[in-house]
């Protein structure tokens, strides 16, 4: 069940009452009955939504799933960017939506071994172009990326996967930025990367 978080929260210790304020956010239930003694450490994962003219999106809808359950929604601001906090020790899929554009989505995996917790911030860009018709963009229905703990210090991308899905979806690029010059009239653009 998901709450949504305003404000204030009306927090009760014994006789004494505290208004405690919060972010606005979507949380899943279960992250709203933590322990006093149990410190959560995040991974916050700060957004940049840009379109094919490297222009900044507002409004693209992200929606992170853990356990195949929505677990928040949020929408990216008028510059582009979004910040994102999430509980370490889940695995989450990350859904980047617009109408009219073509949906991405990455796999993160915030496990961290205990000796190495506390809070960890990455940074990524995603660039979402326009879902033209006759388009076929079947190739985004797989995660454009994974990121995972090096094991040492950080989060960072598995650069081999990013690889292989940039030659995989080369074509499609190709694809939309041919039809996107024949419809805007625009001269050919170099081929984005994925990720």
């Amino acid at each position: 069940m998901l709450h949504t978080l305003n404000k204030f929260v009306l927090v009760s210790i014994g006789s004494t009452i505290l208004f405690i304020q919060t972010p606005t956010n979507t949380y899943g239930a279960d992250d709203l009955a933590t322990s006093d003694s149990v410190t959560v450490n995040y991974l916050e994962l700060n957004g940049l939504f840009l379109d094919s003219d490297e222009n900044s999106m507002f409004g693209v809808t992200i929606d992170v799933y853990r356990d195949s359950q929505l677990y928040m929604s949020s929408r990216s601001k008028h510059t582009g960017k979004i910040t994102t906090r999430l509980p370490l020790d889940y695995q989450y899929t990350v859904v980047f939506s617009k109408p009219g554009y073509v949906s991405k989505k990455i796999i993160v995996n915030a496990q961290v071994p205990f000796s190495k917790r506390k809070d960890y911030k990455f940074l990524y860009t995603i660039y979402l172009f326009e879902n033209i018709a006759g388009l076929d963009v079947c190739a985004f229905e797989d995660p454009v990326a994974f990121i995972t703990f090096n094991g040492l210090y950080h989060f960072e991308h598995d650069r081999k996967y990013t690889v292989f899905v940039n030659k995989s979806v080369e074509k499609q690029y190709q694809s939309y930025y041919v039809a996107s010059a024949r419809t805007k009239g625009k001269s050919l653009k170099k081929v984005k990367k994925t990720f």
